[in-house]
């Protein structure tokens, strides 16, 4: 099976504001025909949606605004069933979601919210050291495996939704998340400083290949090792969006990407990525 017999499975990472859902909104421009199941935990797609003439200009996106993980279990198991080869099946802020699934737990474990566990675990750490030296957390590998468990109960669920088909284009996947800055020193041999700047705290190998650009996505970290291309947004001072492609597996060489989509017209945003990185149309 070739790679252009599965469909894509990108994600899209960048700062607040840097053009993620608009990156994602452009794909849906570029396939009127092809349907877009979106799943939304924070409400933001529909602004930016809306912003780019809504239902009616873009009438092929279908949103579902989760207020909880049980939406969430509830609409990946609807989209899953609704999604058609070509179409388009996409997580936005999969951070967020990944923050669901520990509430979830923390609720079903504890009996109350991720904040107030923390908070009471806060307190017990101060009440037993005399201070809080380490930000609270759940206390066990055991307890991070059940929520990362649950949550890749939904992540692969969709991802084997997408690998499910033979010798016919199967549905895509696309997520988006929010990055944030890695806390960066100077690294030091023997004493001395080379003038290279290197992580504070190690980076797990799942999210080495963010390190160069000195920020990594929100979420669970396997979820990047798991999609075929990455792509990282940011402005530039115009406003314009520009992108890196972090990683691309699987498809031909591309050729040097252009650093920045000069046409305003958010259509050919993803046009040119198509262009550049040779992806089936």
């Amino acid at each position: 099976m070739n790679r252009e017999d599965i469909g894509e499975k990108i994600g899209i990472v960048g700062e607040t504001g840097s053009g993620k859902t608009t990156a994602l909104i452009s794909i849906a421009m570029a396939h009127p025909n092809d349907m877009f199941y979106v799943i939304d935990p924070e409400n933001n797609f529909k602004i930016i949606w809306y912003e780019l003439g809504g239902p009616e200009a873009i009438p092929n996106i279908t949103l579902y605004v989760v207020a909880g993980y049980e939406d969430i279990v509830k609409y990946s198991e609807e989209i899953t069933k609704k999604a058609k080869l070509n179409d388009w099946i996409c997580l936005e802020s999969v951070g967020r979601l990944y923050v669901e699934a520990q509430e979830h737990y923390a609720r079903k474990v504890y009996g109350t919210s991720r904040e107030e566990y923390y908070i009471m675990q806060a307190a017990a750490l101060k009440e037993k050291e005399g201070s809080v030296n380490r930000p609270p957390t759940f206390d066990s590998f055991r307890e991070w495996s059940t929520i990362r468990d649950d949550f890749n109960r939904i992540f692969w669920g969709i991802l084997k939704k997408t690998l499910s088909y033979e010798k016919q284009r199967s549905p895509n996947f696309v997520v988006t998340s929010q990055t944030r800055p890695i806390p960066m020193k100077e690294e030091v041999i023997n004493g001395q400083r080379t003038g290279q700047m290197v992580p504070v705290h190690a980076i797990d190998d799942a999210l080495s290949m963010f390190i160069n650009l000195g920020v990594k996505p929100d979420g669970e970290k396997h979820v990047w090792e798991n999609l075929w291309t990455i792509i990282y947004t940011d402005r530039d001072r115009g406003g314009k969006i520009t992108f890196q492609v972090i990683k691309e597996k699987g498809r031909p060489s591309y050729p040097k990407l252009p650093k920045t989509i000069i046409n305003p017209d958010i259509k050919s945003l993803w046009l040119a990525w198509q262009d550049a990185l040779g992806m089936v149309k």
